[in-house]
């Protein structure tokens, strides 16, 4: 295994000391998407993930907990497309539910997202259509 980790003080923040976790990426060539994503602030995917960096198994069960909260943040959330007016409504609807298709493939290829990163694209489209022609107004 090549991770390292040690406790340096940290010199921006002001809320205790910073962690610093060193990997080989010549091991480990898909960290470096990840470190490109957090690379401000490891906490900030501690709270879902405590394994084997080296263990997709880890990363997929640290990727479920991820979809979980993110989803429930979405649900969230939903109430504002629904709070706006005019053009503004549409493009709110349409960006929530392209990042819901994008979490439901997220969720499907747990195993695959170290390797490759969901996307929309035209296959989307009429599904997106559809669901936003049947969307509900959530009840406040």
């Amino acid at each position: 295994m090549h991770v390292n980790s040690a406790a340096q003080p940290s010199t921006s923040s002001s809320d205790g000391p910073s962690v610093r976790i060193l990997v080989d990426v010549r091991r480990f060539p898909w960290i470096r998407r990840l470190a490109a994503d957090y690379a401000y602030d490891f906490r900030a995917v501690a709270p879902f993930f405590s394994g084997d960096p080296a263990d997709r198994a880890a990363w997929a069960d640290a990727i479920a907990r991820s979809v979980e909260t993110t989803r429930a943040l979405f649900e969230q959330g939903r109430a504002v497309c629904d709070g706006v007016g005019g053009r503004l409504r549409l493009e709110l609807r349409f960006t929530w539910l392209g990042g819901t298709r994008v979490l439901e493939r997220v969720e499907r290829g747990r195993s695959r997202l170290l390797d490759e990163r969901p996307t929309l694209g035209a296959a989307d489209v009429p599904i997106l259509l559809w669901r936003a022609a049947h969307w509900t107004r959530v009840q406040s």
